[in-house]
């Protein structure tokens, strides 16, 4: 019934909306892209307890209500609907492919050495320095698409590592590739802060991208880069 009810509508920023869910992370990938587009268009809101489970079937009238919002959209107009119905036959909403077991994404930066970087989820200190040996590490406390997703690897030494994160300047594009989709950030944020600075890993309204490595000579000092997505 999602993917029915999205037919019906198409907004160009669905793929910029930040889902307000606690549980968007567990909703298949298939269908995704079909929640965004139908939270951007207004058809979809907010839900008890702030849940959408979305692995479980909707009501009928769930549905109804659904339905009945696409056609306001529309302004009830049928030619509307049948128009928004071709544009998503001929050009469908992309539907995420699914990753290799353990990784969460690949991490592209223009200009560095940072391509098609492989992703792992890192519980703790500890684990994400046995991540950081063969991966990029994610900050399991920070979202992995919608929000500020925080990540880190090391500054040297390894063959995936931000060795030329230093390099990079304002405006320079990040790639985010994740079974969710993909997204693409422009850098705000060039800066270094203290070690024991986490304040950049903050949620954020917007969709965000926050990269920290160690500064080389420097080890009470991390270097933080963060993009926001365009």
């Amino acid at each position: 019934m999602i993917k029915v009810t999205s037919m019906l509508v198409r907004n160009s920023d669905y793929d910029k909306v930040q889902l307000p869910y606690t549980d968007t992370e567990k909703i298949p990938s298939w269908v995704l892209n079909d929640v965004n587009n139908l939270y951007a268009s207004k058809i979809i809101d907010i839900y008890d307890n702030n849940l959408i489970n979305g692995n479980t079937y909707i009501t009928r009238a769930e549905a109804v209500t659904m339905l009945s919002k696409a056609l306001e959209v529309n302004n009830w107009d049928m030619n509307n609907v049948t128009q928004n119905v071709k544009t998503n036959k001929t050009n469908p909403l992309p539907t995420p492919t699914a990753l290799p077991k353990g990784v969460i994404g690949y991490l592209s930066v223009d200009g560095t050495n940072i391509k098609n970087s492989p992703i792992k989820d890192a519980r703790d200190n500890a684990e994400m320095l046995t991540v950081m040996k063969s991966a990029v590490g994610h900050f399991t406390q920070t979202p992995i698409f919608n929000g500020n997703v925080g990540l880190s690897a090391h500054n040297r030494d390894y063959k995936i590592d931000f060795r030329q994160l230093k390099n990079v300047n304002i405006g320079d594009i990040v790639t985010y590739r994740t079974n969710f989709g993909t997204r693409i950030y422009k850098i705000i944020v060039k800066t270094s802060i203290k070690e024991t600075d986490f304040s950049y890993l903050e949620d954020t309204k917007d969709n965000r991208i926050t990269m920290i490595t160690c500064i080389e000579g420097n080890p009470t000092e991390r270097l933080v880069v963060q993009a926001i997505q365009i």
